[in-house]
């Protein structure tokens, strides 16, 4: 929604005032200390994660298509997210490879429910601002004008208004 390099930077701006001592990390963490922890992987890579997603998400174009938003995601939450993190639970935590990658297993499940739920709330975001995304030029004129006839559409009041004047 804010694009590759506007995710990228709001993600830059995060952790920033993470760094800074803001508590905005689970269980109020927040300062330097927490770049030297377990999680320094996951937390650096949330930049290139948003760069990834937005990037993909845009070479795309509209109209925006859940099944895309979720390989979208899946891609640059999953696929890119979870390497960074273990990389940095082994080079933090003193684990191997094999115990920070079954440490992470437990929260593939719930990664793929959000990979999901943000895929269908992005379509909710799309489908107000259809200006978000540039037109896919594959897409067929007469599909795009008749997307383009429907938003105008919904954009229309809904009942008499010259009645109640």
């Amino acid at each position: 929604m804010l694009g590759a390099r506007r995710g990228a930077a709001s993600q830059l701006l995060f952790l920033s005032l993470v760094a800074l001592g803001l508590p905005l990390l689970a269980g109020g963490r927040g300062g330097i200390g927490v770049f030297a922890g377990p999680t320094v992987g996951f937390l650096l890579g949330w930049v290139l994660v948003a760069l990834v997603v937005g990037v993909l998400t845009w070479r795309k174009g509209a109209p925006y298509r859940v099944w895309f938003g979720v390989l979208a995601n899946a891609i640059g939450g999953i696929v890119v997210l979870y390497p960074l993190g273990i990389l940095g639970m082994v080079a933090t935590a003193d684990l191997s490879w094999q115990a920070a990658l079954l440490a992470n297993v437990p929260f593939l499940v719930g990664d793929a429910l959000k990979v999901v739920a943000a895929a269908f709330i992005a379509k909710g975001v799309h489908a107000s601002y259809p200006g978000l995304l540039p037109w896919n030029a594959a897409w067929s004129a007469g599909a795009r004008a008749e997307a383009q006839a429907q938003q105008r559409q919904s954009r229309l009041p809904t009942g008499d208004q010259s009645a109640s004047s």
